[in-house]
C-alpha cells in the first residue's frame, strides 16, 4: 500500500490573508478523494494551535468557531474514511 503525508499549513503566503476554506478545508477533499481514487490511504498532519485558537476566540468571534468546528468535521470524517491523522504543531 502506498501511504502519503500531507501537512496541513494553510497560510502559505504569511500575509493572513489567504482563505481558509479554499486553500486548507477543499485542499484536503481533494487529496482525500485523488488518493481514495487510487487506493492510497494518507497521513493527514492538522495544525493543533490553529484549532485551539478558533475554540478559545469563538464566543468573540463566531465565525471562528464556525471553522473550527468545519475543520473539526472534516478531520473526522477524514479519519473515518481510513486515513491516518497526526498533530502538526507550531509552537510560537
Amino acid at each position: 500500500m502506498i501511504h502519503l503525508v500531507l501537512t496541513d499549513d494553510w497560510e502559505t503566503r504569511g500575509s493572513g490573508i489567504s482563505d481558509i476554506r479554499s486553500i486548507q478545508f477543499n485542499t484536503l477533499r481533494r487529496l482525500r478523494d485523488l488518493y481514495e481514487d487510487y487506493g492510497v490511504k494518507g497521513t493527514f498532519t492538522v495544525e493543533v494551535m490553529q484549532q485551539l485558537a478558533h475554540l478559545s476566540q469563538g464566543e468573540r468571534h463566531p465565525e471562528l468557531k464556525q471553522i473550527a468546528c468545519e475543520w473539526e468535521v472534516l478531520v473526522c470524517e477524514t479519519y473515518n474514511r481510513g486515513n491516518d491523522i497526526q498533530p502538526h504543531i507550531h509552537p510560537q
